[in-house]
């Protein structure tokens, strides 16, 4: 029985290591490399130095799998000390071989040493580099592929081969006269690279190039290409004459798979995409072209390679194939927001990228990281935050292992949250908590495109109208948020949750909109979301809003006298914060420039404070098809109402005679000419125009045609077959056979309280409290605060007092809402936190009766509506996003003076993925006190400690981009 039970174990051991190496499954990879210099190559068509790997420029290929382990011995054959090191390779568990001065060592010039590393859990596509004494420069990079294992599927069919592709900018200048000259201004902060080369290689256009880069394909078969900028400067933007790619691979994250015609790639990065040779059968140019520059197809800045169809005869021909504008930010950044994480598909390992997110991660620190320049003790100089990293003679890894940094470098010595006030020279060194999570904010001072890298690890590139799905945390109204104080700052993490369309941002508080401080928001569709009209040539942002001409200080004093409450207004409209076109004193006005025969898409928002407003573009028919995150059926326009904090989007096709046209913009219900103030008036230029615009204004409808605006606004209806955030269509989720469970009854009306000039709703006007809301209610169950539903919202008061209007709403029950606007203007309602669907309007008195004249079959779903002055306006909304959500009149004024309410939506149930806890940097205000901060940790000893990290905001989104304000 001992001798069986022995056998059983044996075997239960045989079987687990036999399991363990399957999956476990890597080999040992041994290279030899002699890095020498080469003057014989000429890849500018000058002599010149360039730095070789094994005779080769670029280096041989690192083709290995996940898990692998790499020896590669490194031979110095150069006159100066040199280090390698692995651009995307995480080193994990193992910094020793990163090859960057930090953390090793140089080889010295006739030494070699032997680097050994593992691609531990990563596949993707990366490159390698020298990393010191600018020779980078000279050369010395090549490709490396990390393949999938084949025991995880990889998710694209097999492609017919792969081609590395390194394109970067190059100096014709020896890279040590480069170097030698960074010490005077002009060097460092004006000079640039002459040409670009494609793996090497000169331009097939450049009559001197040696050789250009060639790939030769298959007719129908379907190729992996895998392009780095290996650069030192330039940005660039490739692409393949007629032929589309599909992005799969960014760096080792397999990305949603998205078509693209050209696609930028930023100094130091890589990307795969697949080309499939669906064309007629002929040679194609490759084209790589600078960003933020100015070229012609024969300037040496454009890399010129060639596509050729292995049964091909006819070379490339016509004229290279057109990018965008090399200035055109816009384009750059909506396509980098584009690229997001494929979280379905597995990686280095079999289970979904998706299964590791930042979602719900609570972080540890946060870095802002000013980029910018300097002089410094009279030499020019590059800084983050305002210090210049000085390289020690000793490498920081090993002054950290054997003395504790000590005459090296002083841990935290730099702040990498602030700037210094004075530009110093030092080893900057900051502590980074182990397990961590880590917000890294890039910002760029610079007047040209910069990029960062993280060795040792991946990271995740992370208003008006945003819903803040389960998070009114982050709404940024006085009942939700304590006030940013001066010379303070607090960090907003939201997300755009199950939400595109057009919307704005604005400062909510102290009459501050009339002041500025808005601006617009895209939330474009995810790629796999199909659009409901064809892609337009461009977007364009077009914020309109009236405006006073006084200073907002002076106009918010005015507040308390009942002429300027009630009668003043503003003296002049806007477009883009720039006066009208024909008034010869506005120092700018707006223009957008078109291309004949294409088609735009415009986003427009009413900024505003008081006006609605009609819009409309001279001799062009517009296209509706979306409000504020809903499609709409598609209605042509000669001219569009936009009332007070709503956004439409439209569609204009530039097919009118080559000249320059008037758009126009006039407010409703006021008499005015078209020289006015209050008409805002920019120009929509053809791009091969010189005719100036001409003739008369187009002519709007009557402003005082109320006819006219609701019947538009009864004919803007929900496009029920197509998806928006997802895939399922708009109209699967409807109000025909809803089951009401509350009615609010709004009236919107003024009174004097306590001698002062005040508007109400349901005759009680809004004090703000020192408190906020939320922060009373999630800490003191609002005690001292406010008092739930002591003000009713379905009648009004017989006598009007101030009051803290807080109303409970019915979580996942539907709502009902019936603005009344007792007044004789235009008013214009918003519901944070939720879309509502805009059932009915009508005049005089609403009754329960009314309900048999709604739209319960289309209505559009937005978040803002207008209510015609004597008139209602009804719509349902569904209480599915707890929280403490303000309900406001659009008008400034009314809103500043008190016509606004909250309803809280309560759920009971604790978990934070129904509604989001108090994020970590949580401002407090009033009657609620920030807690005791928690104990100190003794010093360990003898590591360096970490300076303390202030809390940082929780992330809402795997995809979560930095904006520093």
């Amino acid at each position: 029985m001992a001798l069986f039970g022995d056998f059983s174990r044996l075997i239960f051991l045989l079987t687990v290591l036999t399991l363990f190496s399957s999956v476990v499954n890597c080999e040992d990879i041994f290279l030899e490399w002699h890095v020498a210099v080469d003057m014989t190559i000429n890849p500018a068509s000058v002599d010149q130095p360039v730095i070789t790997v094994n005779g080769m420029f670029p280096g041989p290929l690192i083709n290995v799998t996940t898990n692998d382990n790499i020896h590669v011995n490194v031979f110095n054959n150069m006159d100066e000390p040199l280090l390698m090191t692995w651009n995307g390779i995480q080193q994990r568990l193992n910094s020793w071989q990163d090859g960057v001065s930090g953390t090793n060592c140089p080889i010295q010039p006739a030494k070699n040493w032997t680097y050994v590393f593992q691609t531990k859990d990563q596949i993707g596509s990366f490159f390698y580099f020298p990393s010191i004494n600018f020779h980078k420069a000279g050369g010395g990079f090549g490709p490396i592929r990390v393949n999938n294992r084949v025991v995880i599927p990889v998710p694209f069919s097999q492609p017919e081969a792969d081609f590395d592709l390194l394109i970067g900018d190059w100096y014709k200048q020896n890279f040590k006269d480069v170097r030698s000259k960074l010490n005077t201004t002009s060097e460092a902060y004006d000079s640039s690279p002459d040409s670009m080369l494609m793996n090497g290689k000169g331009s097939y256009l450049d009559p001197l190039a040696k050789a250009h880069e060639s790939f030769t394909v298959t007719p129908g078969k379907t190729y992996r290409f895998r392009i780095s900028n290996v650069g030192i400067a330039w940005s660039i933007n490739f692409r393949i004459q007629n032929h589309r790619m599909v992005l799969v691979e960014t760096e080792g994250s397999y990305t949603n798979q998205i078509p693209l015609d050209s696609l930028d790639v930023h100094v130091g990065q890589s990307y795969s995409v697949l080309v499939t040779a669906d064309q007629n059968a002929a040679d194609y140019y490759i084209v790589a072209s600078p960003k933020l520059v100015n070229v012609t197809e024969h300037s040496p800045l454009v890399a010129v390679g060639v596509l050729h169809y292995d049964n091909s005869t006819i070379p490339p021909n016509g004229p290279l194939p057109i990018g965008p504008d090399p200035f055109d930010r816009e384009f750059s950044v909506h396509q980098a927001q584009s690229i997001r994480w494929n979280l379905t598909t597995g990686a280095a390992r079999p289970n979904p990228q998706g299964t590791f997110n930042v979602s719900n991660v609570t972080l540890s620190q946060t870095f802002i990281l000013h980029g910018s320049t300097a002089e410094i003790d009279g030499a020019p100089r590059y800084t983050v935050n305002n210090v210049s990293y000085l390289t020690p003679d000793t490498s920081l890894k090993l002054a950290d292992s054997f003395a504790n940094g000590s005459g090296v470098y002083l841990l935290d010595e730099f702040s990498a949250n602030s700037s210094r006030p004075m530009s110093v020279n030092g080893t900057f060194v900051v502590s980074g908590k182990h397990k961590g999570w880590l917000e890294i904010v890039f910002k760029n001072d610079l007047s040209v495109m910069d990029s960062w890298h993280l060795d040792g690890f991946g990271f995740y590139v992370v208003g008006n109208g945003i819903q803040q799905r389960l998070n009114s945390w982050q709404d940024g109204v006085s009942g939700t948020n304590c006030p940013i104080q001066p010379a303070k700052n607090w960090t907003y993490v939201f997300q755009t949750k199950d939400q595109i369309g057009s919307f704005f941002y604005f400062p909510s508080i102290n009459f501050h909109k009339a002041g500025g401080g808005f601006g617009p928001i895209r939330v474009n569709n995810r790629v796999v979301i199909p659009v409901p009209f064809s892609q337009p040539e461009a977007d364009f942002d077009l914020l309109i809003g009236d405006w006073y001409k006084q200073n907002f200080k002076d106009v918010r004093s005015k507040l308390n006298t009942t002429s300027e409450a009630y009668d003043s207004s503003p003296d002049s409209m806007l477009m883009n914060g720039k006066g009208s076109y024909l008034d010869p004193l506005a120092k700018a006005h707006e223009s957008f420039t078109v291309t004949p025969g294409k088609t735009y898409r415009f986003r427009i928002s009413n900024v505003g404070i008081a006006w609605s407003i009609n819009f409309r573009i001279q001799n062009h028919r517009m296209v509706l098809v979306e409000t504020e995150g809903s499609y709409t059926n598609q209605i042509p326009l000669d001219s569009l109402d936009v009332h007070v904090g709503q956004s439409y989007s439209v569609l204009v096709t530039a097919d009118q005679n080559a000249a320059d046209y008037y758009i126009v913009a006039s407010p409703k219900l006021v008499n005015v000419t078209e020289h006015s103030p209050l008409v805002a008036v920019g120009v929509l230029h053809y791009d091969n125009s010189t005719i100036p615009p001409n003739g008369p204004l187009p002519i709007g409808p009557d402003p005082f045609d109320r006819e006219f605006s609701v019947h538009q606004a009864q004919s803007i209806r929900w496009n029920l077959t197509t998806g928006a955030a997802r895939p399922n269509p708009q109209g699967t989720f409807n109000v025909s056979n809803v089951t009401l469970s509350q009615t609010f009854i709004l009236h919107g009306s003024t009174a004097e309280i306590d001698g002062a000039p005040r508007y109400t709703v349901n005759n009680v006007s809004y004090l703000t409290p020192d408190t906020s809301l939320k922060l009373a209610d999630s800490f003191a169950n609002g005690s001292g605060v406010y008092l739930l539903d002591e003000f009713s919202a379905n009648s009004s008061r017989p006598m009007s007092v101030n009051g803290t209007f807080v109303v409970s709403g019915k979580h996942k029950g539907w709502l009902e809402i019936v603005f009344k606007n007792d007044l004789s203007v235009m008013d214009s309602w918003h519901l944070d936190g939720f879309g509502f669907y805009v059932v009915g309007f009508g005049d005089g008195n609403w009754t329960p009766n009314s309900n048999s004249t709604y739209n319960l079959y289309d209505p559009v779903v937005r978040s803002t509506v207008q209510v015609y002055p004597g008139g209602w306006t009804a719509v349902y909304a569904y209480l599915d996003n707890p929280g403490m959500w303000n309900l406001r009149s659009q008008i400034l004024k009314h809103w500043y003076l008190g016509q606004e309410l909250y309803v809280r939506v309560y759920d009971p149930d604790p978990n934070p993925n129904k509604e989001r806890p108090p994020p970590g940097n949580l401002l407090f205000c009033g009657k609620i006190d920030p807690p005791p901060p928690p104990p100190s940790t003794p010093k360990p000893i003898p590591a360096p400690v970490p300076v303390p990290v202030p809390d940082a905001p929780l992330p809402a989104s795997a995809t979560t981009p930095q904006i520093p304000w």
